[in-house]
């Protein structure tokens, strides 16, 4: 249903639409007075954005007062002239310097973006942790410089199967090991993947590969470090256990060899 604008809303004549080109940008960057001082790891990353086309139409408008000031968008006007790529974005001009709007503003979280962008508001902060650790594969690659944009076509794809997986074992289970499982479940039968997660949770203890998971599980829970290289051996424990239980076979050799059994589905994104 279409949302009706109230009788008592005016328009503004002073709020326009503007293709901001490197160049224009460039000459409203050098009017900026009194403000913050400039972060440059939001202006690259924002450039950066910029340059993959990921910066759409924005509705959050750059501010310029009557004499020409930048009050608000000074990281975008940066990030426009380092990247060399015009965007579109809502500019006011005319504004009127407000403290309470310009400068206490928070930054939504990707979940904030997430549970906004699918009107869901039961995404929880665990899928998109084993998300980034899905797509960083076997080699535990960090993904926290992704944003949202880039990360959303992956939730699209794994996003309801990661959320039924931490169902059947728990919130508490390994964000790197519930990322194998995840894509381990695009490769393997259902009846395997349930298998699996009975294992984990202890409700299959006549399975042939009981004792492999218990020592497994063990294993895993001990795991404290969380660095890089141990991310690495929990992905690669787990890929090969879950292959062993696919198996059914009462034993399993963890080899040295880094690869991965259980690639990442490219062709949704």
């Amino acid at each position: 249903m279409k949302m009706s604008i109230p009788q008592n809303a005016a328009p503004s004549d002073d709020l326009y639409y503007v293709d901001i080109t490197p160049e224009l940008a460039k000459k409203w960057g050098g009017n900026i007075f009194y403000n913050r001082n400039l972060r440059l790891p939001v202006v690259h990353e924002y450039a950066r954005y910029m340059k993959l086309g990921l910066w759409g139409d924005s509705d959050s408008y750059i501010a310029l007062s009557s004499n020409g000031s930048v009050l608000n968008g000074q990281h975008r006007l940066a990030a426009v002239v380092i990247s060399g790529v015009t965007i579109r974005s809502l500019v006011r001009f005319n504004a009127k310097y407000s403290g309470s709007i310009y400068d206490h503003g928070y930054k939504r979280t990707l979940l904030d973006i997430f549970r906004l962008e699918f009107q869901d508001g039961t995404i929880r902060d665990k899928e998109i942790q084993v998300l980034k650790a899905v797509i960083a594969g076997h080699l535990c690659e960090c993904q926290n410089n992704r944003c949202a944009a880039e990360l959303l076509p992956y939730f699209r794809f794994y996003g309801s199967r990661i959320g039924e997986l931490i169902d059947k074992v728990g919130e508490n289970f390994d964000t790197t090991a519930l990322a194998v499982l995840t894509k381990a479940s695009f490769c393997l039968s259902q009846q395997k993947v349930d298998e699996f997660c009975d294992l984990i949770v202890q409700k299959n203890k006549k399975h042939p590969s009981s004792g492999i998971v218990r020592e497994y599980f063990s294993w895993l829970h001990l795991q404290s470090n969380r660095r890089k290289a141990t991310r690495r051996e929990i992905y690669k424990w787990t890929q090969f256990v879950l292959n062993a239980v696919s198996q059914g076979l009462a034993k399993c050799q963890i080899p040295s060899v880094a690869i991965d059994l259980f690639p990442l589905c490219e062709s949704h994104a």
